[in-house]
């Protein structure tokens, strides 16, 4: 082996070792701080590893992987995945995925590039052990950040549940499948570590593991773990225990006085007060119908566009577009309003929505080889450990029931595939298949030269216009929001920018600004920049308004966008065109899927501007009868009729209606928690009391406005006295 071959395989361990770091990234260079970049990280590296590689098979075909049975699943595989793109609604979509997630084919790409070099380039079992090793410590290192997080000392961009910890991957339910797959990997090395502090520093990982899988309060990660250990136990006991029958005697007798345990614990939960246990109670609502039925909504919404196209789905990343076909105003009594499916919960039924039953019965193929080969055992590993491997494949299994693939499970699923592959297949001594076909190659170097170039050229170019360059995009869009406070004109500059770099995802990064966009201007804090934040809402909300009939994510969302924008723009030029655009819109999104109460407030609101008050007022009572019938929709009901109004020039219905939206905000909190008014509520209360004030010219009715709250909110007595004196009231 010569020097520069050394070389490569260094480089391309290094590259390895960095991505199995992945889970770990985080930060402001997506529309996500946590998935997306952890998705351009680990597509930016495999691309760079796999130039490394073309370089090391220039030198030598004997780094090709062989053909095995796991390689022919995983590829079958991309490949289904493949034929769903080209079939797609939206090929280009299921290809490049979105600043969301990072999904599509092309990572999937990614991902098969991945496994098809672990197994090309590393064939020792101790290259395999010290990646899986490097693997559960960035696991544990994950679970610092979420004790961190748990104490109240750094956030790493996580949800805002704080009763729930999610470490480095922003969404507990994310976080929970992770540790679940760390965790068995743990007890794996314990079983095939030989030295004994090393043993035990994998022992105390997993126990940490466990705790903080605990707090993660993902009840799809619990059961997972909870069927596995079950699943290794059971296969324990009766299949490789007999050459330890003390040790299976005493693991008898304790499942007899765990269970006997669990028994008097659920005769006694009254006692045990067992009814004000978080831990308890949330494990005890997978079963409760109510909290699964928004799951089975997923489901039953990813069934729909499954059939379809039985055979190859409807494409990668388009269940957003059947979510906002498919829903239903009856979903409202366990939704709240605004809830898009982008995954349906459910691995197995994403894959029938998205690549039909080829992509379900592809991936079932993977599992099934894996364990068949994992059943054959090894002699390189105890029975113990294989067991383990399996059991690992068993929860991941079960997991899946109830959640979905992130790039961080993934990631360590094809680490695992291709540890399996090469640490249990004895393969025949003969030439690879796959060097046989490619010997074409050797009398044509020049043709196997420009190939490797090739492919090189198209790896650079990936890393610049589908990672690097969207990551760019997104960082200048949120160093315009960091700068608007202290510099509003840079801030724009910044938008402008963000916008000016034209990336594959262009679309999503144009919706994000027009969105903020309508924000600051419903808002009026910047005034004085009307002109601007009009021209360049303007032109955000034209770069997708043109492919507004294009099957995409959030297709009824970007519909809304257009028709707020218009509003805003209307609203300081008064051309009556615009109020036709909004209508005509507004018809269209409704004609797509009329259970929407949003389009049905802002066909509400079109009509009032256009002078047709009872008209509006019906279509503002449509949009009730469709949503959720409670007080929360209510309050929305009569806050955006007033805000309608308002704009109208129809300040006494305006103040009416507000009026209504206070003496409703003031009983439901009442009702729900009687020592708490939110802080958006009271400044929506303030602006009550200004329109009366200034609008209106009525200080009696602004003064009895603060001074119901004063007498139903003891707490911001002070606050509103002040507001009070103020005023001059």
């Amino acid at each position: 082996m010569d020097d520069l071959e050394k070389l490569l395989i260094k480089l391309i361990k290094i590259g390895v070792i960095l991505i199995i770091f992945t889970p770990l990234v985080m930060g402001e260079f997506g529309l996500s701080f946590s998935e997306w970049p952890k998705t351009a990280f680990f597509r930016i590296l495999t691309e760079i590893v796999f130039i490394f590689y073309l370089l090391l098979v220039w030198i030598s075909s004997k780094y090709l992987p062989r053909l095995s049975l796991l390689v022919l699943a995983v590829s079958v595989f991309i490949g289904v995945l493949g034929l769903s793109t080209l079939t797609s609604i939206n090929p280009a979509r299921s290809f490049w995925g979105n600043l969301e997630r990072g999904g599509g084919l092309a990572t999937y790409l990614h991902f098969l590039i991945f496994f098809l070099i672990l197994i090309g380039v590393f064939k020792e079992k101790k290259e395999w052990l010290f990646f899986l090793k490097v693997t559960v410590f960035v696991g544990l290192l994950s679970s610092v950040a979420g004790i961190l997080q748990k104490l109240g000392k750094y956030s790493f961009y996580g949800n805002s549940l704080p009763d729930r910890m999610s470490g480095t991957l922003s969404n507990p339910d994310f976080f929970g499948n992770y540790l679940v797959l760390s965790i068995f990997l743990g007890i794996f090395l314990v079983f095939v570590e030989k030295k004994l502090i090393w043993k035990l520093c994998f022992g105390g990982i997993v126990v940490l593991n466990c705790v903080n899988l605990l707090f993660t309060k993902t009840r799809g990660a619990w059961l997972g773990f909870l069927i596995g250990l079950a699943f290794f136990t059971f296969f324990w006991l009766f299949k490789y225990s007999k050459p330890y029958p003390k040790l299976k005697k005493i693991t008898l007798y304790g499942l007899l006085f765990l269970a006997l345990i669990v028994f008097v614990v659920f005769l006694n939960q009254d006692i045990l007060h067992l009814n004000e246990n978080i831990f308890f109670q949330r494990f005890l609502s997978t079963f409760d119908y109510s909290a699964l039925k928004p799951r089975l909504i997923g489901w039953e919404i990813a069934i729909k566009a499954w059939r379809e196209n039985i055979v190859s789905g409807r494409g990668l990343e388009t269940l957003s577009f059947f979510s906002d076909k498919y829903f239903k105003s009856d979903y409202y009594k366990f939704l709240r309003e605004g809830i898009i499916f982008d995954r349906s919960h459910n691995a197995f039924v994403d894959l029938l929505a998205n690549a039909g039953l080829l992509g379900l019965l592809g991936y079932l193929f993977i599992f099934f080889t894996a364990l068949y080969l994992l059943f054959k055992k090894n002699k390189e590993f105890r029975e113990t450990a294989n067991l383990l491997i399996i059991t690992f494949f068993v929860s991941y299994f079960v997991q899946n029931f109830f959640s979905f693939d992130t790039i961080t499970t993934y990631l360590i699923f094809f680490l695992i595939l291709g540890f399996v592959n090469n640490n249990y297949i004895f393969y025949v001594p003969r030439e690879n298949i796959i060097q046989r076909k490619l010997s074409f190659f050797n009398g044509r170097k020049g043709l196997k030269k420009a190939l490797i170039v090739a492919l090189i050229f198209l790896s650079l170019a990936g890393i610049y216009e589908i990672n690097l360059k969207p990551a760019l995009a997104c960082r200048t869009f949120i160093e315009g929001l960091d700068l608007e406070r202290g510099d509003f004109s840079g801030a724009l500059a910044k938008f402008k920018k963000a916008i000016s770099l034209k990336t594959i995802y262009d679309k999503e990064i144009n919706m994000a600004l027009t969105q903020h966009l309508i924000d600051v201007s419903e808002k009026g804090e910047k005034s004085g920049f009307n002109k601007k934040i009009n021209e360049l809402l303007f032109s955000s909300k034209f770069s997708f308004e043109k492919e507004l009939g294009k099957p995409d994510i959030k297709y009824l969302f970007s519909h809304e966008l257009v028709v707020r924008a218009d509003e805003r723009l209307y609203l300081t030029s008064k051309d009556k065109n615009i109020l036709e655009a909004m209508e005509r819109i507004s018809d269209k999104a409704l004609s797509f899927n009329n259970q929407s109460p949003i389009f049905w407030r802002l066909f509400g609101k079109v009509k009032i501007l256009q002078g047709q008050y009872e008209e509006g007022e019906r279509m503002f009572k449509k949009s009730f009868e469709v949503g959720a019938k409670d007080m929360e929709n209510q309050i929305i009901f009569y806050q955006n009729l007033g805000a309608a109004y308002y704009e109208a020039g129809e300040k006494e219905k305006s103040a009416k209606n507000f009026e209504r939206t206070v003496n409703l905000l003031i009983l439901s909190r009442k009702f729900m928690n009687p020592s708490e008014l939110y802080i958006r509520d009271i400044s929506f209360i303030d602006n009550v009391a200004l329109i009366y004030l200034f609008e209106l010219e009525s200080p009696e009715q602004a003064r009895q406005i603060y001074e119901r709250i004063m007498e139903n909110f003891p707490q911001y007595k002070d606050e509103m006295e002040r507001r009070l004196r103020q005023l001059g009231l």
